[in-house]
């Protein structure tokens, strides 16, 4: 969301502030932040987000050890 490259916690942080209209998100960002492709941001969103960060970091660590 962030547009790093990274998708991290602090892109869902970043999301929940956009919904409750406390961040303005440039088109890119919303784009990469409606992971259900609706045009909309969801809860729903944050939550495929969070999803795909957990299960990244998860491989990661099954890698490292």
């Amino acid at each position: 969301i962030d547009l790093d490259g990274k998708r991290t916690i602090a892109d869902a942080v970043m999301m929940q502030r956009a919904m409750a209209e406390d961040l303005a998100l440039s088109a890119a960002a919303y784009a990469n932040a409606d992971w259900e492709h609706d045009g909309m941001l969801t809860l729903s969103d944050v939550t495929l987000m969070l999803q795909n960060v957990l299960k990244k970091d998860e491989a990661a660590e099954s890698t490292a050890n």
